[in-house]
């Protein structure tokens, strides 16, 4: 099997598992609901893929998902992996 790219990574991983969970509006209700229960908070930053997984997601084979929690003194900035330039890809544009 080929490497799969980040980005590719990344619309599998929306394609397949969160795009419904999104339109369906279940994301928004899981964020609800983990703000308001400190057990399920602590349960889906300790393994969100089983909170996933009790809503119907399931996340893709050999994807993980890892959840942050922001606070008033700590904010996470998510940088995407580095991007191999290749010889078709002008290197200062």
């Amino acid at each position: 099997m080929a490497a799969m790219s980040f980005f590719d990574a990344v619309h599998r991983l929306w394609a397949e598992t969160m795009s419904g969970f999104w339109r369906g509006g279940d994301l928004g209700s899981l964020l609800g609901a983990v703000s308001h229960d400190p057990q399920l908070k602590r349960r889906f930053v300790e393994d969100p893929g089983a909170v996933l997984a009790e809503r119907g997601v399931r996340l893709p084979e050999g994807m993980t998902l890892k959840v942050l929690e922001n606070t008033a003194t700590t904010l996470h900035l998510v940088l995407p992996p580095l991007v191999a330039l290749d010889e078709n890809t002008e290197a200062a544009q």
